[in-house]
């Protein structure tokens, strides 16, 4: 699993995640620089299965407006804290879902979310799949 990581710290990080975690900024994310959202912009093409934004005193907002709208439901915005409800309002305005603190099993617990609900829409894509060909197979069989 590819876990790209946008932000400072990864001692959260649970463990099993590590190993895919692709953690190519090495700036500082509280001002975060021209150059360094170009890099960001090249690293979500890969399309990675998790995105870890910190909110890093709202200059995480500058990389989620970064984030296409295919991706939004695979990322994870985290704080140091419980965030309060007018930072996270900030991100769902902006399409996002799934926030946390900055521990490891707060941070385990959504990847689950997000990888429970990638595959749930893969079956659900394979069964509209096997459907179409089953009609165009009846289709034939009736020609």
């Amino acid at each position: 699993m590819k876990v790209l990581l946008l932000d400072h710290e990864a001692f959260y990080i649970p463990e099993e995640f590590r190993s895919g975690m692709l953690r190519p900024i090495n700036s500082n994310l509280y001002n975060v620089s021209e150059e360094t959202l170009q890099k960001i912009k090249e690293v979500l093409k890969d399309s990675p299965d998790v995105i870890i934004i910190g909110n890093n005193m709202l200059s995480g907002l500058k990389i989620a407006v970064l984030v296409s709208d295919e991706l939004k439901p695979k990322t994870i915005v985290v704080w140091n804290y419980m965030p309060i409800e007018a930072d996270v309002e900030k991100y769902r305005r902006l399409g996002f879902s799934h926030f946390c603190d900055r521990q490891s099993t707060s941070v385990r617990k959504q990847i689950s979310e997000i990888t429970t609900t990638i595959s749930q829409e893969e079956r659900s894509d394979a069964r509209a799949h096997y459907d179409l060909l089953r009609d165009a197979q009846r289709e034939r069989d009736q020609d």
